[in-house]
């Protein structure tokens, strides 16, 4: 009599070799179509998981339930060519590493939202399914949200030209607050595989690693299809394309100062005027701007230390330049319309609301002066901001050789040597100002109209003093 159940191992060895040979099938006819797909079709293993009731990746491996796939692939090659092709896509637009604390059932939605209207709009017959009315609706909905038509919508042309990426998505969604049955439909309309594994990685650097390697495979890719695309490409992959080359705006960095501290992050955008100088730009959720005072006593470094990340990878030559850093409020602006007279002076504040804040090269200014821009005592010239560059690699390295001595005191900075600022000190850090303010640190001040030169006069006299 047979053993059961090595006839049961048996008949899953056999269920996983077909499985295997789908998925092979499925990567051969997506390159077939797709050429600049190569290196990143043979960047992701299979395995079977008897466990799983569906499809998941990790970055690596895609883990298929066996069933679930033979299933699939009875609705058809194209079907199961599209599920792959959507694991991929969450690969290269790294959605498994960039939920940044985002809340994460909305952020699960909003990655495949985003992948799948680049599924939907790219018109090759080995993934094309059918929209339903619910997908059109909701895609025409969010590009008018996103364009700023929620009522009358834009035009045709401007919608088309919105990109639904994961973060424009997400956004929309928070703020629109659809009802719990609505957001139920679309969970249900375009979920395809599982995202358990995603963020799952217990190796940080392992993680790191992982994440740059499907940026460098996105960044090859959008090269290869802007190279060959007029020969070889038709306009099929033209909204893969537009997605990867607002999703490449994002510029990872890691950078190394004085060979002894190494500091990484992700720089949100990364903008080239006419010129060709680049900027940097950081997304905020709230009004922000470059304070010179706070800079100085070592509160805001991010807007420099992103300067100072951008010179070191991209700038090659003395002819290349970075024209600024600066923040972007993401918010809808709003109007207190019993402060304004005129229908002119809405728009007008409105526009203000909107300007990019931060620090602009004087070089470039004449680039800069189209009424996008906050330029009041905003402007530096290269020897100022090569000053705040050095004052701020000095901060890092100190502050590193504190941590390295084990010096790790909890002394927030006081105004006025009486009360500390942040409600949230007491709670995190155990601070009391009644019984450890002699541990705060003085906030140095300066007036106003002296504070700009003052504070680059203090830091470069400490700058010649460390040359001594």
């Amino acid at each position: 009599m047979e053993n059961p159940t090595r006839q049961r191992q048996l008949e899953e060895l056999d269920q996983a070799e077909l499985c295997t040979r789908i998925l092979y099938q499925a990567r051969n006819e997506l390159y077939v179509n797709m050429h600049f797909l190569d290196v990143s079709l043979s960047s992701l293993g299979f395995e079977a998981d008897w466990n799983r009731n569906g499809m998941a990746c990790d970055g690596a491996v895609i883990y298929y339930g066996p069933g679930f796939l033979l299933g699939l692939y009875k609705k058809g090659r194209a079907v199961v060519n599209r599920y792959y092709l959507h694991t991929l896509f969450h690969c290269l637009f790294c959605h498994l590493y960039t939920r940044k604390g985002r809340e994460k059932k909305m952020w699960d939605l909003a990655c495949d939202i985003a992948m799948e209207s680049v599924l939907d709009g790219m018109y090759e017959k080995c993934i094309h399914v059918l929209q339903s009315p619910l997908r059109r609706e909701m895609y025409l909905r969010l590009r008018r949200f996103l364009t700023g038509n929620k009522n009358t919508g834009a035009s045709n042309e401007e919608e088309r030209k919105v990109v639904l990426t994961a973060e424009r998505v997400y956004h929309a969604l928070m703020e629109m607050e659809l009802p719990k049955r609505r957001m139920e439909q679309l969970e249900a309309e375009f979920h395809v595989d599982d995202h358990d594994l995603w963020e799952q990685e217990p190796d940080p650097s392992a993680a790191m690693t992982r994440q740059n390697q499907w940026n460098d495979n996105r960044e090859r890719m959008q090269t290869q299809m802007e190279t060959m695309g007029a020969e070889e490409e038709s306009e099929n992959e033209q909204s893969l394309l537009d997605s990867i080359q607002v999703e490449n705006e994002e510029e990872p960095f890691e950078l190394m100062l004085a060979n002894a501290v190494r500091i990484r992050g992700i720089i949100d955008r990364v903008d080239r005027l006419s010129d060709g100088s680049l900027g940097v730009v950081d997304y905020k959720s709230s009004h922000n701007t470059f304070d010179i005072q706070k800079f100085y006593n070592g509160l805001n470094p991010q807007l420099v230390t992103y300067m100072q990340a951008l010179r070191d990878k991209k700038i090659k030559s003395e002819s290349d330049k970075i024209f600024g850093a600066m923040y972007l409020h993401m918010q809808e602006p709003k109007v207190d319309l019993s402060s304004v007279a005129t229908t002119e002076k809405i728009l007008e504040n409105l526009s203000k609301e909107l300007r990019y804040r931060g620090l602009f090269l004087e070089d470039e200014k004449g680039y800069l002066s189209n009424g996008n821009y906050h330029l009041n005592d905003s402007v530096y010239t290269q020897e100022e901001l090569d000053i705040l560059l050095a004052y701020n690699q000095k901060l890092f390295l100190q502050a590193a050789e504190q941590i390295k001595q084990g010096h790790f005191l909890i002394n927030p900075y006081s105004e006025d040597g009486k009360t500390v600022k942040g409600d949230q000190l007491k709670a995190i850090t155990r601070f009391e100002a009644d019984r450890h303010m002699p541990y705060a640190r003085k906030w140095f001040k300066l007036p106003r109209k002296d504070r700009r030169q003052g504070f680059l006069s203090l830091m470069q006299e400490e700058e010649e003093k460390d040359d001594l």
